[in-house]
């Protein structure tokens, strides 16, 4: 040892080279948060995404929302805005589609078949009749209902996609983009939304460097102020702070090196590295002092680099040990298959490495070239606790002596209160629910999930096994009726559209001049003649309908004003069916008032079987209303439904349906690509699942019940698959979990080891598990019974705190030994212990909780939990090494505590026992 201190300059100049290279590598610090990037790359839900995006396209949304704060978004200034804005977001580079109103198409019939057409003209005038045809077209098809357009017609939504290859940089360029767009857009009438997991991820990347610039100046600054209060010197100040700033940059800067980009949890490796990497520096500059105080003079130049060297000798091994430990603990970390856990498990267990080591060259270096110049009369001050410290010392031997059976009751209690919390734990990993609730991008996700059907989503992907198998109506009708369960079963599947809605509504406009059962509603022409309609006369018990001077025609269903507010409680209906449906009141009462008394009874009878046919009688009146349109077959509405009926449609067999489906195709000049593999023979096509959910347990739950839908109603030879960065996130809580158990099992099984090896015993490891354990329960039941969930960062709380931890288990551990090696006396080593390393590990523990707390004033709700987790952690851990840790080994008196030749502590001394 005397070598490496030999030359304690070039020990301090090569470390500050070192450290000045490693920040030179600082500004090339890269950040990534993409969800998908949690994923190890050969991960199944990682790999289906790459399929998903291979097959149709790019898969990344962001979701923005335009909402008119006056009422309806339909006006022409409305209108107006909305194309120059969806103009300028598909002119930015990288953007594959942008889907707006401007954008979708809409499929009508006409007498020659089938038409589709833009939904909106791009060079419209917005006239009155042009914002009447639009809202028409709108309620026509329910696919464009809380996609395109609300409830209420107060706001629209647009979606930006690009592909997940594009790179970090170019990904944050759009957003920005998007965002200056809507800002300039934005007026005191219109207003603008962002939300979406792509913007999620770049939000949390400007909230880091946010957090970082904020939090490692706060951390250092409460690190001088705990260790000016716990030293009240400058050496004790200055020497652990240097030792942290050093290793810090050195682990920062060799992540920048190396290309490894931080994510949200690297917010966590410079305060980590910080708070805990100071408590090395702590013990060296607290056992220095306390030998310098035990000097009854002042020492000269060779008395005071034996004391520097005495110093290191004595507390080397535990700080060593301690490091080790504290490395395996975060080492343990690197099993998770969650990626940023395991960056940061490995390089949190670098960083504690390399402070280590800086503490015992760096240090002891410094205190070699200083030569010893303190006055007498601060020494002693020095070498003594302070009064408060003093106090909680007084106390705990006092506990630990005295009270040793209440001490063991106690901690059974304790075990059982929080086994009990912890049976409470909420385990999820929602990327919105990162943000607090006054943050912009929640407040968007909010209003969003409110106005539309929420940004949550998954695709199911339907694989047949030849080409053209998709246009078999058998697996159309088994979408379309799995699409139906989801959204009747479960209040938050709010939308699914698939490929059989265009099936669908193929089959629809191509039968809009079918007979209904109570006749037809012509909807090829602007005026429908009785003839037309045939008077109703083909059904003997329902009266002629005679309109007077009103014609019956499609304007008469959709001639509400657009400001106007439907009445009705309905939830299911609203504005989307009343107003738009069935015209005013006073259109009504000029019916009658013309001698349309029949047609009172004609639509009251219509009204009645519509009622009748339904599957329930508690429908909406938006159902009511439709189950009437089928009647009289109005836009095709009979037809709403995939092919499946050979008779009904004149044809012979399956067969015959499924040429029928592939004419809809051939006839279809719109485009299909974003929902099947190939226009005219599809064998793979896609369905979307939308929840108005923020977390991932729900997912969870969805899955089993597709699975068993799929196995029990879809027919053989088709195969179903799910992908989306909705089950992206699923599965990374579903590795979250996992991760978190088999670190917290590690990490105890590497101190165990560690311990074990180092006092030549199993029954050291074991004594060093329990408080630790202890500690890691109690984190659990905070977490269960406040509500903190088991996320991405909170996940890693348990092995944090046994990586940190066992530092006061072992130092109280060596300085216990050392003592009985003096004394046989259990009382008198107690308090020995207590005072000379409680009092070093109760500086590290405020300087460690004060650190952590700092990530109160994060952005992010995981990170803020996570400080306070870890601060109530090493309260916990720190009590339990100073009170269940004596009284176990006053209990146990364990053989390995004996000194060589020294009588076996386990009989006992006639000079006192452990309540002396």
């Amino acid at each position: 040892m005397k070598k490496l201190f030999r030359l304690p300059l070039i020990n301090i100049l090569l470390i500050l080279i070192i450290t000045g290279f490693f920040a030179y590598q600082l500004p090339n610090t890269k950040i990534d948060n993409d969800v998908l990037t949690f994923l190890p790359s050969d991960h199944p839900a990682r790999i289906a995404i790459d399929n998903l995006e291979d097959l149709f396209g790019g898969s990344m949304l962001i979701d923005v929302v335009m909402e008119s704060e006056r009422g309806s978004i339909m006006t022409p200034e409305g209108m107006a805005l909305l194309r120059t804005v969806s103009s300028k977001l598909e002119q930015i580079p990288g953007v594959e589609d942008v889907q707006s109103l401007f954008t979708t198409d809409y499929m009508q019939g006409t007498a020659d078949g089938m038409e589709v057409l833009p939904l909106i003209d791009t060079e419209s005038s917005f006239s009155t009749k042009d914002i009447k045809d639009l809202r028409k077209r709108l309620v026509s098809w329910d696919v464009y209902r809380k996609m395109l357009i609300s409830d209420d017609f107060s706001a629209t939504q647009i979606g930006v996609k690009y592909s997940k290859s594009l790179s970090i940089e170019e990904r944050e360029d759009i957003y920005q983009e998007i965002e200056s767009i809507t800002a300039d857009s934005t007026s005191g009438e219109f207003h603008f939304y962002t939300a979406g997991t792509p913007a999620i991820t770049v939000l949390v990347s400007q909230n880091m460097i946010s957090d970082l610039k904020t939090l490692v100046p706060f951390v250092l600054a409460v690190l001088i102020i705990m260790l000016a209060l716990s030293f009240r010197r400058f050496g004790g100040v200055i020497l652990p702070l240097l030792t942290v700033m050093i290793s810090t940059i050195w682990i920062v800067g060799f992540m920048a090196l190396i290309q490894v980009p931080l994510s949200i949890l690297g917010t966590i490796i410079p305060v980590l590295i910080l708070a805990v990497g100071s408590a090395y520096g702590i013990h060296i500059v607290s056992h220095y002092y306390d030998e310098i105080a035990e000097r009854k003079e002042l020492p000269d130049s060779t008395e005071h680099t034996e004391i520097v060297l005495t110093t290191v000798r004595r507390v080397g091994i535990p700080i060593l040990l301690a490091g080790l430990t504290t490395l395996a603990g975060f080492g343990s970390l690197t099993v998770s298959h969650v990626v940023p856990m395991k960056v940061f498990g490995i390089f949190t267990a670098l960083g504690v490495f390399i402070a280590l080591l800086v503490a015992l060259i760096f240090i002891p270096s410094v205190l070699l070239l200083r030569h010893s110049a303190m006055k007498p009369q601060k020494r002693s001050n020095a070498a003594q606790p302070g009064l408060i410290v003093g106090t909680i010392l007084k106390r705990l031997n006092i506990l630990a002596s005295g009270y040793s059976k209440l001490v063991l009751v106690l901690f059974v209690l304790v075990i059982g209160v929080s086994a009990w919390g912890a049976s409470k734990l909420i385990i999820d990993n929602a990327l919105i629910e990162y943000f607090k609730t006054d943050t912009d991008i929640r407040i968007s996700d909010q209003k969003i999930r409110e106005k539309f059907s929420g940004t949550k989503t998954f695709d199911l992907i339907i694989h047949g096994e030849n080409p053209a198998d998709l246009t078999n109506p058998a697996i159309l009708d088994a979408m379309d009726k799995l699409a139906s369960h989801l959204t009747s079963t479960y209040p938050q599947v709010t939308k699914v559209l698939s490929y059989s809605d265009f099936i669908r509504r193929m089959n629809q406009v191509m039968h809009v001049d079918e007979p209904g059962e109570f006749g037809n509603v012509a909807t090829t022409s602007s005026t429908v003649s009785e003839a037309d309609t045939g008077g109703f006369s083909d059904q003997p018990d329902f009266p002629q309908a005679d309109f007077g001077d009103s014609s019956f025609t499609e304007d008469s269903f959709y001639s509400g004003d657009s400001d106007e507010k439907s009445s009705s409680s309905d939830t299911g209906g609203g504005d989307w069916a009343d107003a738009e449906a069935w015209g005013t009141a006073d259109e009504t009462s000029s019916q009658a008032e013309n001698g349309g008394v029949d047609a009172y009874h004609a639509a009251t009878k219509l009204l009645t079987e519509a009622y009748a046919s339904g599957e329930d009688l508690t429908m909406s009146a938006g159902e009511l209303v439709h189950q009437a349109e089928k009647l009289v077959n109005l836009n095709g509405a009979a037809y709403d439904e995939i092919p499946v009926d050979p008779e009904k449609y004149g044809l012979n067999d399956n067969e015959g349906l499924k040429n029928l489906v592939s004419q809809y195709l051939l006839l279809y000049s719109g485009s299909l690509d974003e929902w099947a593999d190939d226009a005219l023979e599809p064998q793979t096509a896609k369905m979307s699942i939308t929840m108005n959910t923020t977390g991932n347990i729900f997912t969870n739950e969805l899955l089993p019940d597709i699975e068993d839908y799929v196995a029990n109603y879809f027919p053989e030879g088709y195969t179903v698959s799910a992908a989306g960065v909705a089950l992206a996130e699923s599965a990374v809580t579903d590795l979250i979990t996992g991760s978190a158990i088999h670190s917290i099992l590690l990490s105890l099984l590497f101190v165990f080891i560690i311990v074990a090896i180092t006092y030549k015993t199993p029954v050291a490891g074991l004594l060093a598990v329990v408080p630790l354990g202890v500690t890691v329960l109690i984190n659990f039941a905070a977490m269960g019974l406040f509500g903190i969930k088991l996320d991405i960062a909170t996940a890693m709380v348990g092995s944090i705190a046994i990586g940190i931890g066992i530092d006061y288990t072992i130092h109280f551990l060596a300085s216990y030994r050392y003592a009985r090696l003096e004394s046989a006396n259990l009382a008198l080593v107690t308090q020995q212990s207590l005072y000379t390393s409680g009092k070093a590990i109760i500086y590290n523990a405020l300087s460690v909780t004060a650190g952590f707390l700092v990530l109160a004033f994060s952005h992010f709700y995981p990170l803020l939990f996570l400080g306070v987790l870890i601060a109530l952690t090493m309260i916990t851990s720190s009590l339990a090494s100073m009170t269940i840790m004596p009284v176990m080994l006053n209990t146990i008196r364990p053989k390995f505590i004996s000194a060589p030749g020294q009588k076996n502590p386990g009989e006992r001394s006639d000079q006192g026992d452990n309540n002396a």
